[in-house]
């Protein structure tokens, strides 16, 4: 039975390999791009975010890095929250920074505050039930409020596996698509449409919506040596945010508003 996963034992390559790398570096950027939409963000007066399932904190850190505003980090691993107190307090020290050791599914017991911004990045495909999970966030917004939701594409997934010639994956309808549990290769990736659904269903508005290494992860090796990070960036504007690409991509964002 799919359980939520805790990274206690994977902490270190978590960090090696989400942010330590380009890949780390384009899904922030763009990420960052989509969010440069909040009209407060570059100038809060006291606006809470919320980092449901945050991890290691690194990006909230950055993002609040310099500004007057409150973070409420909540993950499952002991060990990423250590991370997170030190990224904290190396990054951001300004910020006033509530760490909370829980599931997701118990954040409100922990706080009642509701979000300006909520958080919610690359957690989904990690939870057995993503769609409750989801929906008690977005309860959590403010009116006027916004959401930002990343997520593992299961046809990224798919399509690898069709070219590494894995067909008893995709030629099998009763395979499942999922990771071994010892790697970061994560349980019940999603599809777009499916998320979309989520999103309307809770009365959200879409602002944004932006493929995360619509291009990097479909590049050869010896052609991502000779190209750019600049080079590889401005496609992955160009491209990961206009279908068919976006739908490729390994991960999508997605930014809503809550209506006042």
């Amino acid at each position: 039975m799919l359980a939520d996963r805790n990274f206690d034992t994977l902490a270190d390559r978590f960090e090696r390999q989400i942010y330590g790398t380009d890949k780390g570096r384009l899904r922030t950027e763009l990420i960052r791009e989509d969010l440069s939409l909040i009209p407060w963000l570059d100038n809060p007066e006291g606006q809470h975010i919320i980092d449901a399932g945050g991890g290691t904190g690194l990006f909230s850190a950055q993002l609040s890095q310099g500004k007057a505003l409150q973070v409420s980090l909540c993950d499952l691993s002991a060990e990423m929250l250590k991370r997170a107190e030190r990224n904290f307090s190396d990054i951001a020290p300004e910020t006033s920074v509530n760490i909370i050791h829980a599931p997701i599914q118990e954040l409100a017991q922990h706080q009642s505050n509701p979000g300006d911004l909520i958080l919610f990045h690359a957690v989904i495909e990690w939870l057995a039930d993503p769609k409750a999970v989801f929906e008690q966030l977005a309860q959590q917004v403010k009116p006027g409020g916004w959401y930002s939701v990343l997520f593992y594409n299961k046809r990224a997934l798919i399509w690898r596996h069709l070219m590494m010639g894995n067909f008893v994956y995709t030629n099998n309808p009763g395979a499942r698509l999922q990771g071994n549990g010892k790697t970061l290769t994560p349980d019940n990736p999603q599809i777009l449409e499916d998320v979309e659904q989520w999103i309307e269903e809770a009365g959200l508005e879409v602002k944004a919506k932006t493929g995360i290494r619509a291009v990097y992860d479909n590049m050869r090796p010896h052609d991502l040596q000779r190209s750019s990070f600049a080079d590889i960036l401005e496609a992955e504007r160009i491209y990961g945010r206009q279908k068919p690409y976006l739908d490729m991509a390994r991960y999508i964002h997605i930014l809503c508003r809550k209506p006042d």
